[in-house]
C-alpha cells in the first residue's frame, strides 16, 4: 500500500497475531521510506520474538511459516537500526533491544546517547538501568576515560547518575 497508515495497521495486525510468518515482512518494513512504519515494525518484531500473543502450542503448530526467520536474525536487524540516521528509529531499536534483554547492546546504547550530543542521555540511561545497571555502570566508568572532551564527560556522568540512583533518590531530586 502507498498509504503509510495502512502499512502501520497491517503491521499491528500481523504482529499481534503472534504468527512467526510475519517476521520476514516486518524485517522488510525496517527499510520503509516512512520512519513511523519503521518504528512500528521494530515494536512488532519485539512483540513476536517475546511471544506476547500467548499462543498455545497447538496454535503455534497450525501456523504455516514459509520463510523461517530465527530470533537471532530478527535481533540482528534490530541492532542494525541503532545506526539509523533518524533518532526516533534508533531510540525505538534501543527500546526493542531492552525489551528483548539484549545486554550485549549496552555499549551501542551509550554510543547513541553520545552521538546526539547528550539529548537522549537521560532516556537511554533509564533503559540501561532497566536492562543491566551493573554492566552499564562498568561500561560508563570505562567510557569516562575515553570520551574526547569535557562536554561528553558530562553526558557520561549524567548517565552514570541515573543508572546508579535509586528510585527514592530520583523522587527526592525531582
Amino acid at each position: 500500500s502507498q498509504d503509510s497508515d495502512m502499512r502501520i495497521a497491517c503491521i499491528h495486525a500481523v504482529a499481534h497475531s503472534g504468527n512467526r510468518a510475519a517476521l520476514p515482512h516486518l524485517l522488510d518494513y525496517l527499510s520503509d521510506s516512512d520512519y513511523l512504519v519503521q518504528l512500528h515494525a521494530l515494536q512488532g518484531l519485539a512483540y513476536i520474538i517475546n511471544n506476547k500473543a500467548g499462543l498455545s502450542d497447538e496454535q503455534k503448530a497450525t501456523h504455516m511459516v514459509l520463510d523461517e526467520v530465527s530470533d537471532e536474525q530478527a535481533i540482528n536487524a534490530i541492532f542494525n537500526c541503532l545506526n539509523n540516521k533518524n533518532y526516533s528509529v534508533a531510540m525505538a531499536a534501543i527500546e526493542a533491544l531492552t525489551e528483548l534483554q539484549q545486554t550485549s547492546a549496552i555499549e551501542q546504547f551509550i554510543d547513541v546517547a553520545l552521538k546526539d550530543e547528550g539529548q537522549s542521555a537521560r532516556q537511554i540511561s533509564e533503559l540501561l538501568k532497566k536492562l543491566d545497571s551493573e554492566k552499564s555502570t562498568e561500561l560508563l566508568l570505562t567510557r569516562l576515560d575515553t570520551v574526547p572532551d569535557s562536554s561528553y564527560r558530562r553526558y557520561v556522568m549524567e548517565m552514570l547518575e541515573v543508572v546508579v540512583s535509586t528510585d527514592n533518590t530520583q523522587a527526592t531530586a525531582a
